[in-house]
């Protein structure tokens, strides 16, 4: 199952481009100490909280189970780049004495 990241970036730039996976973004816009989200589940973009969209290339990156690599390229980068996960799902399995929605994690024994 894929995850959809939000990757806030906080700071100072002047062209920034992300990938992963096969799919990659820019932003060329200069940015002064200010925060830009781009949220690819919902797939908006923000600067200060407002719409920035028109100023993104490319596409809403996405995380696959396992590893992944992300490259972070650009110029003049003087920032802090954070990438958010929202969980999917919960692995697990409901236990056998009949708790509703209780879920168990680990080794079963007997």
């Amino acid at each position: 199952m894929i995850t959809e990241p939000e990757i806030i970036i906080s700071g100072s730039l002047t062209i920034l481009s992300i990938s992963a996976n096969g799919k990659a973004f820019g932003y060329t816009t200069i940015i002064y100490n200010q925060t830009l989200a781009k949220d690819c589940e919902r797939m908006t973009v923000k600067l200060n909280g407002t719409n920035a969209m028109p100023e993104m290339t490319g596409d809403f990156i996405n995380m696959l189970p396992s590893l992944n690599t992300v490259t972070i390229d650009g110029t003049d980068l003087d920032c802090t780049i954070s990438f958010v996960f929202k969980p999917k799902f919960v692995l697990g399995r409901r236990s056998g004495n009949g708790e509703p929605g209780k879920l168990t994690w680990g080794h079963e024994t007997t």
